[in-house]
């Protein structure tokens, strides 16, 4: 601040960037308080704009004297001033006070106020190590001139920056170790890259709170490498290092994110690294490289579970995180995760252990999930015998392709539904069906009443249903199945033990041997049955209707009833037990026929043989063919 000739607005401010890299002033603010306590913008926020270079100045001047000055900034109002007896504070963007300074009777100050300067004065600040004592950081300066802009005459300073060596790029910081094990201390190295000693006496050392820590109390001349162990006070979650020569000039500054325990950061020529070799004094060294490499599945779909693998990993490797890109992690060298929505998420693993990190990005593309047209065609709730691991649902493909069903479901229940996952490959050809049994999915079916739905990896029901039987008992062998007209339980199918051979009686088996002597044809004979003795006896027991025989049968009985009031034996008896192989007669060398014994005592036997053989040639010929 300087007041010159009675113009009290010739006055600027003058902020300086310590750091190695450029800053945004957007939305900073500064303000003047004053010792009533009254604080009041200079610039205010919505206004505050530019960028201040790193180590470089950045100037702001009353309006009336910002061409003059060749200021960056001006006031935000001609009428402010900042005369005596105020504090003048720096705030950034988060509102967070950067800096400020006291004088005269100023109520806001660190420790202690400044004095107020002089007509034609200014304060300026006596180093960069900020000690949060102004009356001690800053010094008057007769001749105030900002350093930024193009001023009358040059800061008037003995010890003037021009006359002082710059050892920027001679010496750097090369090593430090920031979280040591526990007992020991945290150390920093030098590396001289001037190929001249360099006595670096008054050198110093700043963290981001300003701790500040002397590298050489006396004399000390560095040909290559320095270093010295201390309490600087490092922060393991990250720090920025700043080196100060004895004319408190930034030399060289390096900034670190999360350390590692035990690791030191360290400088390999083109790139920082952490490194378990520690070289204090000596050429870095460093540990191989974790390599690894990404493994994930081909198609990944939302609300499915997607499988990720870190492989080809490096022996030393022992700790493996996965960031998914949603919010989500894991710690697994294989691990799975599902995404609840579709889009690309920028995913990533980090390799950790004995040895240097590997960082691997790569994105991640979530899509819908592909509903395939599958859909429950037929179930067999009730299979003979025991139901465990005979049950089955057939499951049809109505696609054009092949279809795979692992990790689909079948829910099952009477009121609560539980979920039986496909656990294996369960593959359906385009078009085709496949039966689902307990074997992959385990299942239940209720013989009286249960709910099914086939569901989707994703959890969607593909597919509902439901079956409730209303009678005391399910048939073996019953299915459930859809039909045209819907859904129908559809009687058991019959037994094919004989190949669909029949069952018949004497009276049956008699008239149709009459039939064909009559008609001379023996290919008609449905009375003799062609069958080995080793088929006769494998057949013992077992009733089997065959289809044509039985529609003989039928239409034979409504000839012959047709105008008469006598009924065949055959009608009379189709509704007692009847057992094939109960008594079998070999009438030729390769044929038999079969009777029932109880059914031929019968007197309706007798009654029925008179009349058949009165029956005309004709009806028999019209009866073999129909």
């Amino acid at each position: 601040m300087v007041e010159k000739e009675d113009e009290s607005r010739y006055e600027f401010i003058e902020l300086y960037n310590l750091s190695n890299l450029d800053i945004s002033l957007s939305d900073y603010k500064l303000t003047k308080k004053a010792s009533t306590g009254t604080e009041s913008s200079l610039i205010s926020s919505s206004k505050f704009s530019g960028t201040i270079r790193a180590h470089d100045y950045f100037l702001i001047a009353h309006p009336d004297y910002k061409t003059a000055f060749f200021a960056d900034l001006a006031y935000s109002g001609s009428s402010y001033s900042i005369s005596t007896n105020n504090t003048v504070i720096l705030y950034d963007n988060n509102e967070k006070v950067i800096d400020k300074i006291g004088f005269g009777i100023a109520k806001d100050y660190e420790n202690l106020p400044y004095p107020n300067p002089g007509e034609n004065q200014s304060i300026e600040r006596k180093n960069f190590q900020d000690t949060d004592n102004n009356s001690e950081d800053f010094n008057i300066l007769d001749v105030p001139t900002p350093t930024h802009g193009q001023p009358e005459e040059e800061n008037d300073d003995e010890n003037n920056d021009d006359e002082k060596l710059d050892y920027a790029g001679k010496i750097t910081i090369n090593e430090l170790l920031p979280s040591p094990s526990n007992g020991e201390k945290e150390f920093i190295e030098l590396l001289n890259l001037s190929g001249e000693k360099i006595d670096i006496f008054g050198w110093y050392v700043l963290d981001e709170k300003n701790n500040k820590k002397v590298l050489a109390k006396e004399k000390t001349g560095v040909t290559k490498y320095f270093h010295k162990y201390d309490s600087f006070s490092l922060n393991s979650t990250g720090d920025t290092v700043s080196l100060y020569d004895e004319n408190n000039k930034l030399v060289d500054e390096i900034k670190y994110d999360k350390a590692k325990s035990k690791y030191a950061y360290a400088f390999d020529g083109s790139s920082w690294r952490w490194t378990s070799k520690l070289t204090p004094g000596a050429e870095n060294e460093f540990d191989p490289t974790l390599s690894g490499r990404v493994k994930k599945d081909k198609n990944i779909y939302a609300n499915i579970y997607a499988n990720f693998e870190a492989s080809d990993v490096h022996k030393n490797a022992k700790k493996f995180t996965w960031d998914f890109g949603d919010g989500h992690k894991s710690y697994l060298k294989v691990t799975r995760h599902k995404y609840e929505k579709a889009g690309k998420y920028q995913a990533s693993l980090k390799i950790t252990g004995d040895g240097e990190d590997a960082l691997y990005d790569f994105e991640v593309k979530v899509e819908k999930y592909p509903q395939p047209d599958v859909r429950i065609t037929k179930i067999s709730p009730n299979p003979k015998g025991k139901d465990t691991g005979n049950e089955w649902i057939e499951i049809e493909n109505k696609t054009k392709k092949k279809v795979n069903l692992k990790n689909w479901s079948i829910a099952t229940g009477t009121k609560n539904l539980v979920n039986h996952p496909i656990r294996e490959d369960f593959e359906i050809k385009a078009g085709k069906t496949k039966k689902l049994t307990r074997e992959i999915c385990a299942f239940t079916l209720a013989n009286v009443k249960t709910k099914i739905e086939l569901r989707s990896p994703d959890g969607k029901v593909v597919q509902k249903l439901n079956y409730d039987k209303k009678k005391e008992k399910m048939e073996e062998y019953e299915i459930y199945e859809k039909g045209e007209d819907g859904w129908e339980w559809v009687a058991p199918p019959a037994e094919t033990d004989l190949g669909g051979l029949q069952p018949q009686t004497s009276e049956v088996a008699s008239s149709e041997q009459d039939s064909a002597e009559n008609t001379g044809s023996e290919k008609n004979n449905n009375a003799n049955i062609n069958l080995t003795e080793e088929e006769i006896t494998a057949a013992l027991g077992k009733y089997t209707p065959a289809g044509d025989w039985e529609e003989k049968k039928r239409n034979r009985n409504n000839l012959v009833n047709y105008g008469v009031t006598i009924k065949l034996a055959g009608a009379d008896f189709t509704n007692q037990p009847r057992v094939l192989g109960a008594s079998a007669v070999k009438q030729y060398e390769n044929f038999y026929t079969f009777t029932a014994p109880a059914i031929q005592k019968h007197w309706a036997i007798a009654l029925f043989n008179a009349f058949w053989t009165k029956i005309n040639s004709g009806l028999n010929w019209a009866i073999n063919r129909i």
